[in-house]
């Protein structure tokens, strides 16, 4: 039986006193946030250190080789053949030792709040809470937030796996269909190939015929956007000028401006040490011949998914000149004998635009989130972004269609600091459900920073 120190010195104390086993529960380290990032152990398991538990998920699984070394404290008693206490012959205990630490780059405010906004942003949405949010430093890629609703409590861990809302899923580092946030990579892969945003133009009538289908525009029936630049392609998310685009550019082009930000690259994932990270991916050339397959792969429908993370270090990559971030997440981990690995504090990538491009879509972004989709939501802030707003082919309880609801983009819009990810499983739009949450965050980051540096 492994009980807390200030249980065992009681015990000792009582000594003869103690007859009977009273029913208590442990809680070996209190988590305040940032469930998922943490993780939880699992108690009796195979594989458990001397401490009697293992870690499986999260930070905990990773860096169990820490955080589950030391002893665990015991207390000893002489009971009779019906396993009671047998009078004075006392009790002996032996304190829990000293376990081991991992240090992250999590910003604990900024954490509490990404989190607050998330939970709140979700009781309006027709999936319940279900979403997540990445913040990252622009500069290093480390991970300054990672939240993921529903989230759980580790020491209900029977509750959270039966719960219909997936608790135990750690979000932020799964795939999602981006939606028109991949308008964003259409446009860059455009630019990367020699077509330019101040010539570019395409008359929108609200439809464009791709294939046997149809596919419509948000301004259908009004007749479309009409004449629509690059920058209007991405302020008002035009459906059909992206479809163009895609084919102008050519989808080898389209595919490998997406691999180029990170989509479906393993490295983004597994730099992050957290158990069970997943990549986006992005469907093979073969799957993109059709008009059908491209125009998909354009709209950030079925051909491509990409984890906040993903979507998260390809706003850093353009708010930081075009050259990728690699996203981290811990600093340095030290079992309990003092063992102690250390982890780069910033992880370059390689170059996925030029300086040229990425400035272009700086100035498109930024005019995407003062005159686009969310400007009503974003009014006053200084920031650049892109809405997204995803077919998933799923219903909720109510038979409405459920969409992934995305805000990508960094802030501030002139010398950027922080680039934000959000995605909702909602029932609403991007502009409606996630460009909020990225508001909360930029204007707490914004508040604080300031007053940091004043």
């Amino acid at each position: 039986m492994r009980i807390p120190p200030e249980l065992a010195d009681e015990v000792v104390e009582a000594g003869r006193a103690v007859v009977g086993v009273v029913p208590f529960q442990l809680t070996p380290r209190t988590v305040v946030a940032a469930q998922h990032v943490v993780g939880y152990v699992s108690r009796g398991a195979e594989g458990a250190t001397h401490s009697g538990e293992v870690g499986v998920d999260g930070l905990e699984a990773t860096f169990d080789w820490a955080l589950g070394s030391g002893d665990a404290g015991e207390v000893m008693l002489s009971v009779d053949g019906r396993g009671e206490c047998m009078a004075g012959l006392g009790a002996w205990a032996s304190h829990q030792s000293a376990r081991g630490s991992v240090s992250t780059t999590i910003d604990l405010p900024l954490q509490q709040v990404a989190e607050a906004a998330l939970k709140a942003a979700g009781k309006g949405t027709t999936a319940g809470a279900a979403g997540a949010v990445v913040v990252l430093d622009v500069a290093t890629g480390q991970v300054l937030a990672m939240a993921s609703t529903p989230t759980y409590d580790a020491q209900n861990l029977t509750g959270a796996m039966s719960s219909p809302g997936a608790p135990l899923l750690n979000r932020a580092v799964r795939p999602y269909y981006p939606g028109s946030v991949f308008k964003v990579v259409v446009a860059a892969a455009a630019l990367e190939a020699g077509i330019s945003a101040y010539t570019w133009e395409y008359i929108d009538e609200g439809f464009i015929d791709v294939g046997d289908n149809i596919v419509r525009c948000a301004a259908y029936e009004r007749g479309g956007h009409g004449r629509v630049g690059m920058a209007e392609m991405l302020a008002h998310s035009c459906n059909t000028a992206a479809i163009v685009l895609a084919a102008q550019t050519g989808g080898g082009a389209v595919r490998a401006q997406a691999k180029a930000f990170g989509v479906g690259d393993p490295t983004l994932a597994g730099r992050l040490h957290l158990q069970g990270a997943s990549s986006g991916r992005v469907a093979p050339l073969s799957d993109l011949s059709s008009e059908a397959g491209l125009a998909n792969l354009a709209l950030g429908q079925l051909h491509v998914e990409m984890t906040p993370v993903e979507a998260a270090a390809m706003m850093a990559c353009i708010a930081g000149d075009g050259q990728m971030v690699i996203p981290s997440l811990v600093l340095e981990a030290e079992d309990a004998s003092g063992r102690r690995m250390m982890y780069p504090r910033s992880l370059k990538g390689d170059r996925a635009i030029s300086p040229g491009t990425a400035a272009t879509l700086r100035r498109m972004l930024e005019t995407a989130a003062t005159e686009g989709t969310a400007s009503a939501v974003l009014a006053g802030l200084s920031c650049a972004g892109k809405t997204g707003t995803a077919q998933t082919g799923r219903l909720d309880s109510a038979g409405s269609p459920v969409y992934n609801a995305w805000f990508a983009g960094y802030a501030p819009a002139q010398k950027p600091s922080i680039a934000v990810a959000v995605v909702l499983e909602s029932g609403r739009s991007g502009a409606d459900v996630a460009a909020p949450v990225f508001r909360e965050i930029v204007q707490f980051w914004t508040r604080t920073e300031g007053a940091a540096s004043s």
